[in-house]
């Protein structure tokens, strides 16, 4: 006689059993590939669990329990925590999504009423067009003795000098009429406009200045990418970031 020493298997079986077993009753061998099925479908359907695979998960739980050990009160606490936490994340996430595409659509509008109106620009490129005067604004923060402002054309040739008397520490603004230093009008197209002074130092700098430049269009180049903005286009190719415009005639 042979004594097995682990529980008989479906192959162990007597075939009247193991052939003809009652409606709901599976081997061992027949359960473990089931489960293992189960598995690796879900494995594969789902990589992430939502708020509705939460909830079945800990209602399960509950109706799953063993009676004679049931679980402690604080697990079930910690659960549903977890459970607010994951709803609120997820309506959190919903609501950021609506405010920045709100926020963007502000940003079109804000960005197309400017179009065809003058915008200051950090730098001293300017477009002269129709003969219309350039208006520029300086930055002192010493003041000035003496200021010269110096326009030059495309090609680096000198057109225009202007001087200005004293000024206060601050900013000064400045404009270019488009005429040259012989009273001319000068062609429409880009120009470079430049500051030299004189502080209240006595000591020669080169002011940081700003000009005002005409918005021709808006567009967002990186539209539906994080960190995305409108940008404007402005005369020679230049663009600017809307959310930079610190002054608008």
């Amino acid at each position: 006689m042979t004594i097995s020493s682990g529980p008989p298997t479906s192959s162990s079986l007597p075939a009247s059993l193991s052939t003809s077993l009652p409606n709901g009753i599976t081997t061992l061998a027949q359960y473990q590939a089931a489960q293992s099925a189960t598995q690796i479908s879900t494995s594969s359907a789902q990589t992430a669990m939502g708020e509705n695979d939460f909830l079945t998960l800990f209602t399960t739980q509950l109706k799953n329990q063993d009676p004679s050990q049931p679980e402690d009160n604080s697990t079930f606490v910690s659960q549903l925590a977890q459970f607010s936490q994951l709803t609120a994340t997820t309506n959190m996430e919903s609501s950021m999504n609506s405010l920045v595409s709100s926020l963007q659509n502000n940003q079109m509008s804000s960005g197309t009423s400017l179009i065809g109106r003058q915008v200051l620009v950090p730098g001293g490129t300017a477009a002269l067009s129709n003969s219309q005067p350039v208006y520029t604004s300086v930055n002192l923060p010493n003041g000035a003795q003496t200021i010269t402002m110096t326009v030059t054309d495309s090609s680096g040739n000198i057109v225009s000098n202007q001087s200005f008397g004293p000024q206060l520490a601050g900013n000064m603004n400045a404009v270019w009429s488009g005429l040259s230093n012989s009273g001319t009008a000068e062609p429409d197209g880009m120009y470079n406009i430049s500051f030299n002074a004189v502080d209240s130092k006595g000591t020669a700098v080169t002011p940081s200045m700003s000009t005002f430049s005409t918005v021709l269009s808006v567009s967002n180049p990186n539209a539906g990418k994080a960190g995305s903005g409108w940008m404007l286009n402005l005369p020679g190719g230049k663009t600017m970031n809307l959310a930079d415009v610190t002054a608008v005639q």
